[in-house]
């Protein structure tokens, strides 16, 4: 995913860009030029992610990110305290950074998406027939499990390649889900499904 760089800032990150972005991006911007930045994000409904590294004194108008991310990044607590509680009170999901120069490794593990894919769709033939993904722990499947752990691992989307209908009905919208038709073939048709 592109990431828009739209202040002067030297940022190292794969696929920077300081053109305008065809599709899904990012854009990172000084707190100065925090204007700019909200009209692109109003302007495009692909802006997933807006980062702003130095805060600018007076917060402005943040409606335009409710429903997608905010990344502030300050070395003032008192500033980051008050910029994060103003985005999330218009729905934004906030991440704060507490630093005047974060590390450029850090700024990427923030701005670029990570994907996880659960397989899913295996046959369960050590088991003796026995679907294992639809076993219970701790009051639900398995493969809820799995999903919960991508989650809680930092993945912002997740694929569960299928192939019976009761593992599909055991996540219930948890996840995307991808059906593979050909998993009697093998592990492999399951990971180019997903």
């Amino acid at each position: 995913m592109p990431v828009f760089v739209m202040s002067d800032l030297e940022v190292p990150i794969r696929g920077r860009t300081y053109r305008e972005p065809d599709g899904t991006h990012s854009v990172v911007v000084r707190g100065r030029d925090l204007e700019p930045a909200l009209q692109h994000v109003s302007s495009r409904h692909d802006c997933a992610t807006l980062a702003v590294v130095g805060l600018p004194e007076a917060i402005p108008d943040l409606s335009t990110m409710k429903d997608r991310k905010l990344i502030v990044v300050d070395a003032d607590s008192g500033r980051l305290h008050d910029f994060a509680e103003a985005a999330i009170k218009v729905g934004a999901d906030v991440e704060w950074i507490r630093s005047a120069r974060p590390s450029s490794e850090r700024l990427a593990a923030s701005l670029l998406p990570v994907g996880g894919v659960v397989l899913a769709a295996g046959s369960s033939s050590r088991m003796g027939g026995t679907q294992k993904l639809l076993l219970e722990f701790d009051g639900r499947p398995m493969v809820r499990h799995a999903v919960e752990a991508a989650s809680e691992g930092g993945c912002h989307q997740i694929v569960v390649v299928y192939a019976s209908d009761d593992v599909r009905q055991a996540l219930d919208g948890h996840a995307e889900l991808v059906h593979n038709p050909e998993a009697q073939a093998g592990m492999s048709t399951s990971l180019r499904a997903g």
